[in-house]
């Protein structure tokens, strides 16, 4: 028997590579909580990744919908964001 919801939840879960290379860079700079939490102009991330900001952001937004990062505290007016432990999880899937 086959558990329909079980197969949708992991088919919207396909990741992009720089899905992965956000969850990484968060990682890396020990984005875990909302108080070590990042920003994108923080983590440098249009130049790390090589596209733009709204492209980051929808990006961010796919992950923040999944539960593998969350809003982190406000640095000033913009956004930050830490890695879940999901997140984390699913980082531990590429070895």
């Amino acid at each position: 028997m086959e558990n329909k919801e079980f197969d949708k939840q992991d088919e919207s879960l396909k990741l992009s590579k720089i899905d992965y290379l956000i969850l990484y860079l968060l990682q890396q700079n020990h984005c875990i909580d909302k108080v070590s939490a990042e920003t994108i102009y923080s983590l440098n991330l249009t130049k790390e990744l090589g596209i733009t900001r709204s492209a980051i952001l929808n990006h961010i937004y796919f992950l923040i919908k999944h539960e593998l990062i969350k809003n982190g505290a406000k640095d000033e007016k913009a956004h930050s964001y830490y890695i879940t432990d999901k997140g984390l999880e699913e980082l531990g899937t590429l070895k």
